[in-house]
């Protein structure tokens, strides 16, 4: 299963962030109203163990103020660490998502 954000593949939406692998790359949390609306971006962030960083992730709080009635996913984008950097900074540009400044 994958899900296109940008022009990038992330593979997921999963419901649960333990089915993200603990490797590097671009991770993006998104919510909807029901099964059937569109998603939305919620935070996007970048790791080299993005298992470990969403599933410990300092912001959950935040998340779950901006969750819709279909609750909270998770994706990821598998890549290295200069690349991931790159795609968290313009997906955080085009999307501004509602949870973490930066």
């Amino acid at each position: 299963m994958s899900i296109a954000i940008r022009n990038y593949a992330f593979e997921g939406p999963f419901a649960d962030p333990v089915s993200l692998n603990n490797k590097s790359g671009v991770y993006a949390v998104l919510t909807r109203a029901s099964s059937t609306d569109s998603y939305t971006v919620v935070d996007i962030g970048e790791s080299a163990t993005m298992c470990d960083r969403v599933t410990n992730h300092d912001r959950q709080d935040s998340w779950k103020r901006c969750e819709k009635p279909a609750g909270l996913s998770y994706a990821a984008h598998y890549c290295d660490e200069m690349t991931r950097m790159s795609v968290e900074k313009t997906l955080r540009a085009k999307y501004n998502p509602p949870c973490g400044d930066r």
